[in-house]
């Protein structure tokens, strides 16, 4: 943030991502419910309001885009709020 980069990508083994999200990410998920396929993650919108006041970012769409068709859609996406 404080080198103004506005996009970036990580890529790393599945457990570590499945560790972080379930660890920082909105929604709260247990980690067995972010595992993806190899080759797939999830685009994330982090800020410094949000990453600052709570360590966490959102999750949002799964990528690569499209493939989310036989996945189960994330909880903000089904019209729920997010506590």
């Amino acid at each position: 943030m404080k080198d103004q980069i506005s996009e970036a990508a990580l890529v790393t083994h599945a457990g570590v991502m499945m560790s972080l999200l379930a660890l920082c990410g909105i929604p709260k998920r247990a980690p067995l419910e972010w595992a993806v396929d190899s080759g797939k993650g999830y685009t994330l919108m982090i800020n410094a309001q949000l990453w600052g006041n709570t360590n966490s970012f959102e999750v949002f769409t799964p990528i690569p885009y499209g493939s989310d068709k036989d996945n189960i859609m994330l909880d903000y996406q089904k019209g729920i709020e997010l506590a």
